[in-house]
């Protein structure tokens, strides 16, 4: 049943049907009570996964949207989903992977504050100013954190200007950002020593590059690039990633 539910994406009065169409008579009600017996015996297993989680020096968060049956209505409401995960299977990382999630009905920053309590390593994000609040003085349930941005997300950003306007600035901030992948991939797999010197020598300089360029040529005037018009867009888009050097790649961010 709850494979069904939360895998399968049957909603308890469709499971309901389906039961009733082999002779069973087992209303929604009796289902949905089975389903908060389940949580309630299974939340140890989520607490203890999301210690675990929260343990890790650079897990990945991201929020998506989830329908959510509003009875009385006839109509869904809109919920959010929160992942929590962890895989440094790619980089040679020992920890075994892990994703817990969690559920809010929207997407405002102190939710994510809420599920990090007692969190303190660098959270891998996609830029999204929610997470900002992390970084605060003021955060509750913590010291302010680091969040490191995701470079294809910082690419799509300058891309979606590209195609655009047919910005010279952002094309020139897509290639030096393909040059900064080319490095990355290079090093994809060795160990974090050899990968934290690599990155030192070659990374850091392309990204403070990159990061330069944007900030010199975002103020050349330009009528047809919005990011003439509006350097810190640029800017904004890169700081996250180029202001830390847990850097990744191709959505891979502080591997």
């Amino acid at each position: 049943m709850l494979a069904s539910k939360y895998a399968d994406h049957l909603p308890l009065y469709r499971q309901s049907q389906i039961l009733a169409r082999a002779g069973l008579d087992l209303h929604r009600a009796v289902l949905a009570d089975w389903v908060g017996k389940a949580a309630f015996h299974l939340k140890p297993v989520v607490d203890r996964l999301a210690g675990h989680l929260k343990r890790s020096g650079k897990p990945f968060m991201d929020e998506t949207t989830a329908p959510v049956l509003d009875p009385g209505r006839g109509t869904t409401k809109t919920g959010y989903l929160w992942a929590l995960a962890r895989d440094d299977r790619p980089w040679g990382g020992e920890d075994p992977p892990g994703v817990i999630y969690f559920y809010a009905p929207g997407r405002a920053g102190e939710n994510a504050e809420t599920f990090l309590t007692s969190f303190d390593g660098i959270l891998q994000v996609d830029g999204y100013t929610g997470y900002n609040r992390l970084t605060e003085p003021s955060r509750k349930g913590g010291a302010p954190i680091r969040v490191a941005h995701c470079w294809a997300h910082a690419r799509r950003k300058l891309k979606e200007v590209f195609d655009r306007d047919g910005s010279e600035i952002a094309a020139e901030g897509l290639r030096q950002i393909a040059e900064i992948y080319v490095a990355e991939a290079g090093i994809r797999g060795i160990s974090p020593g050899q990968r934290l010197s690599a990155r030192q020598a070659r990374t850091v300089p392309l990204s403070s590059l990159c990061r330069k360029s944007l900030t010199v040529r975002g103020r050349l005037p330009s009528a047809r690039c919005s990011l003439s018009q509006n350097p810190n867009r640029a800017l904004k888009v890169i700081a996250g990633v180029a202001g830390t050097g847990a850097f990744g790649a191709g959505g891979a961010k502080a591997g």
